[in-house]
């Protein structure tokens, strides 16, 4: 159709605005299903699932936050189905609320305003666990109403891990034969220890006479000890001998074969020599010659030894023992500790303690030698031995001939005794038995004979003792103080110890989430990877225990995730799977069985990265901020591809987000299911989203002044939204936590509230004197009072506002608009699109439901208002459902089509759907 032809009108529908507001880039894309949905412009207004969209509710003020200086932000603690609280947590304090109202119960707390945006929160049961990385975890606990208690959370085991170790230079040592080249680890004073091989022992001449001598013993190799001084990244030579080869039998008359000589090993310039390999040994019984020693050192082979029938197997020389060389730095730290139990004073030979150490955990391991107890009876007697400690394995041995008992007791302090074992005898029997424990167990003997000789030995065999303490003090560089947990094995001192994860100088878990019945930690400054779950059901315990040598299910895990960069884990998101969100990448821990140490499969999944905003789960799929916190996407498991993955929903409103960041979100589900994202400019950006039904549809909420924080909270049989707005109030910068008010479904507008920073009033008696404004003095307020719109009156310093009328019903608060404009107009016509031809929208039909008030027009600014009969009723005022026909104003052709609708007033507006009368020409 051409330009100049007479007027055609077409009637041109959009049914529903499920596709929420579009960016300029996309407005164009007429081509998308999702276009005849979109909206230019969605501002102060949300997006229904369903279809409509309609003005977003307005704010009550619930109370000024502690601090109108400072930041703070929201947490819910969800008790009950029916009991929930409001965490307002800022510098230094928790406050409780609970339905809108301060309980007048402020906590103590050591966060600080910077470190909010680090806290995370996951609570069980009565408790919340907080994080931040900074501080230990913390735990806020509800005994009653008026009852809450701050602090620690004590962990009762701690995780040590090797890497946590404080570097020790190990020892070298060179055992099997070969050159070798050493390269100096570190500055320091070095023990080295070289020694040669030993040769190998002769064989012998064996005849059928059975005459023979004894081979000779091979000499022994030299050996040296001596200490240098060696800088880190040399390099130097290491050669270590091989011990010379027996020599063989012969059989018949004549000499047996000499052994062979062991070869030098070398270290540092140093050389020792090996040992010479024995004379041959003649077979009328003379005797071999042994072989010659080296300096000193390197055990020789052994001869061939004299036989006593003719297929007798040791007629052989053996060969000479390998060289070995060692180097031990002296300047390996040694700790000490001063007891075994109770406060202890631990030392080490090297300045490696701080004050970051304190209220951190350390563990020492000593190697505990064996140690026994004998108990002697004779005829008609009783007695009890001393106790043992047993840390693995026992033995008992008995011997003599008696009749009567014997007990192998137990106990767990050392006082208190109980029947381990009991073995009984009648002149018959002698006991040979051994065992094992799971934890240090004190072990001892009680006997009773009526006759006979009875010996009784038990004992504790070797074993590795790991002993546990939390540093309680700093002394100084060399010397803490620490209460045991685990007692120590030994007092003696130890170069194997470890430092718990967790302390000031490696950082506090930054993130925490219970995952298959274990506490789960997400990182911290050394180890920003690694993911902590405590032993199963044992929340504080993140032990690892032992059983013959094999970690227990039960045990205390520790995973990395890591690819081929490092990233910082900033989540853990507990479903199905335990979803692991980094700076870089996705991950999840499969639940599809039992996680246990030994059966955790980290698997990466996503790059995409996530932001420090909290994440939402939402159903079986959550929505996060990707890195850099411009892009919104969602991730859930696909049955298709067996991994996780998802979409980006921001995609088609890029502006949303562009050149800003999200500090904060919020999830309700009821009504709407929307989700609420804080934007660093003070905007909320809200997303309507429905991923079953492919509905993301965002929309935009602004106010007088800038959102902060914000948080659902269930009350009830429905959700409330509260947030945190920072305004100017008579001049002067407040903060005030707000409600969102829920929307209603009747007709009356006092029903409704739909101003900000509001109060609602229902009085018994009308009245023109509105008191209780306070947080609002010295500004221009509006307020709805039976209906009727009362705009900018002054709310005195006392809180009150005069108004020219009597009201019963009111509320007050601060007015907000309402924007929404639809893009270009398009259907496909016979000859193509309308896009770029001049058109006139003439007139637009609104169907709308439970609204009064609005404006429309072809551009903001310009607009008419919508006439309503409501208006001329002078009490019981209604809200209007049907249709509306609204006439913009009188305007030329253009090329866009576009609509554009307004709402000033403090009344509901719901649009189902919009016809638009477009004509052509121009």
């Amino acid at each position: 159709m051409a330009r100049g032809s007479g007027p055609n009108p077409f009637y041109v529908l959009q049914p529903a605005f499920t596709a929420g507001e579009i960016s300029n880039a996309v407005a164009n894309r007429v081509d998308l299903d999702k276009y005849q949905y979109a909206l230019l412009t969605a501002e102060n207004c949300y997006i229904r699932p369903y279809g409509p969209v309609y003005r977003r509710s307005g704010t009550v003020y619930c109370i000024a936050t502690k601090y109108a200086d400072k930041r703070c932000i929201l947490a819910g603690f969800n008790f009950t189905d029916d009991i929930n609280y409001l965490l307002e947590i800022g510098d230094q304090y928790i406050r409780i609320h609970r339905n809108g109202e301060y309980l007048g119960i402020e906590i103590v707390t050591p966060f600080t305003e910077s470190d909010l945006e680090k806290l995370r929160f996951a609570q069980s049961a009565d408790v919340i666990y907080i994080t931040s990385g900074s501080y230990p975890v913390k735990q806020l606990a509800r005994y009653s109403e008026t009852d809450w208690k701050f602090g620690d959370f004590e962990i009762t085991h701690a995780y040590f891990e090797d890497e946590v170790m404080m570097d020790l230079v190990e020892s070298a040592v060179y055992t099997s034969p070969g050159d070798y080249t050493y390269t100096v680890p570190k500055d320091g004073r070095y023990t080295i220890e070289v020694a040669g091989a030993g040769g190998g022992g002769s064989g012998v001449a064996r005849k059928a006479s059975d005459k023979q001598s004894s081979g000779g013993t091979g000499g022994r190799g030299g050996f040296y000890s001596f200490e240098m001084d060696l800088t880190e990244g040399d390099s130097f030579p290491v050669t270590v001998g091989a011990g010379g080869k027996g020599g063989a039998v012969h059989y018949g008359a004549g000499y047996g074969n000499a052994g062979g000589n062991g070869g030098s090993s070398s270290a540092f310039g140093w050389v020792a020599q090996g040992g010479g390999g024995a004379t041959a040994a003649y077979s009328e019984e003379h005797g071999a010659k042994n072989g010659s020693d080296g300096i000193n050192y390197g055990n020789g082979g052994i001869g061939g030894k004299k036989g006593v029938a003719y297929d007798d197997n040791n007629l052989s020389g053996t060969d000479g023992a390998n060289g070995w060389v060692t180097i031990a730095f002296q300047d390996n730290p040694k700790v000490t500790p001063s007891s075994t139990t109770g406060t202890v004073t631990i030392t080490s030979n090297r300045p490696i303690f701080n004050e970051g150490l304190i209220d951190g955990n350390i563990r020492l391991t000593h190697e505990v030698e064996s140690s026994s107890v004998e108990l002697n009876l004779k005829d008609n007697a009783t007695g009890t031995t001393g106790a043992v400690v047993v840390g693995e394995s026992w033995k008992v041995i008995s011997g003599g001939t008696w009749t009567g008992s014997f007990q192998v007791q137990k106990s767990e302090d050392g006082t208190t005794w109980k029947e381990y074992r009991k073995y009984s005898a009648t002149n018959n029997f002698n006991a040979t038995e051994s065992g094992t424990v799971t934890d240090t167990t004190y072990l001892r003997i009680e006997a009773s004979i009526t006759s006979g000789d009875l010996t009784v030995t038990l004992t504790a065999l070797p074993y590795t003792k790991d002993g546990t303490a939390k540093i309680v003090s700093y002394i100084d560089e060399y010397n803490i103080k620490a209460m045991v947990n685990e007692p120590f094995g030994s007092t003696e001192s130890t170069t194997t110890y470890a430092f718990g994860a967790w302390n000031s100088n490696f950082g506090y878990p930054k993130t925490v989430c219970f995952f298959q019945d274990r506490l789960c930690f997400g990182g911290n400054n050394k180890r920003p990877y690694m993911v902590w779950m405590s032993r199963s059901g044992d929340y504080p315990n993140f032990g690892v225990e032992k059983v013959s040598g094999t970690v227990t299910d039960d045990s205390a895990i520790a995973a990395s995730f890591i690819s081929r960069k490092q990233f910082d884990i900033l989540h853990l998101i507990p479903s199905v799977d335990l979803l692991v969100l980094t700076q870089g990448n996705e991950w999840i821990v499969s639940g599809s069985e039992v996680v246990t140490p030994t059966n955790i499969t980290p698997k990466m999944q996503t790059t995409r990265g996530c932001s420090n905003c909290e994440p939402l789960t939402i159903g079986n799929r959550i929505v996060f901020v990707q890195g850099r916190g411009s892009t919104v996407r969602d991730m859930g498991y696909s049955f298709e591809t067996d991994s996780y993955g998802g979409m980006e929903l921001t995609i088609l409103a890029g502006q949303i987000i562009k050149g800003l960041s999200i500090t904060d979100s919020a999830y309700k589900q009821e009504p709407d299911s929307i989700i609420y994202f804080v934007r660093s400019d003070g905007t909320i950006a809200c997303l309507s989203y429905i991923r079953e039904q492919e509905v993301y549809a965002w929309s935009r909420i602004i106010t007088d002044g800038e959102f902060e924080a914000v948080v659902n909270i269930p009350e009830g049989d429905e959700d409330s939204v509260y947030v945190v707005v920072k305004r100017v109030v008579n001049g002067e910068t407040v903060r005030y936590i707000e409600r969102f008010d829920n929307n209603y479904d009747g007709d009356a507008p006092n029903d409704y509230v739909m101003l900000d920073c509001a109060k609602k009033y229902d009085m018994d008696e009308a009245t023109n004197i509105v008191t209780g404004l306070g947080h609002l003095a010295g500004n221009n307020i509006t307020v709805l009072g039976d209906g009727r719109v009362l705009r900018n009156y002054k709310v005195l310093d006392d809180g009150t506002v005069e108004l020219p009328i009597q009201i019963k019903r009111a509320v007050a608060g601060l007015p907000y608009t309402m924007n929404i404009e639809l893009p270009n107009v398009e259907i496909q016509l016979q000859d193509g699109t309308m896009q770029g031809r001049f058109k006139q929208v003439s007139e637009a039909i609104l169907r709308i439901e439970n609204t009064l008030g609005g404006e429309v027009g072809t551009e903001f600014g310009n607009q008419d208002a919508i006439a309503y009969d409501e208006f001329s009723v002078t009490e019981n005022m209604k809200l209007y459902s049907g249709d509306k026909t609204a006439t913009p104003p009188a305007g030329g052709f253009d090329r866009d089509g576009r609509l554009c609708i307004t709402s000033t007033e403090p009344y509901p507006f719901n649009l189902l759907s919009v016809t638009r009368k477009v004509t052509f020409g121009g």
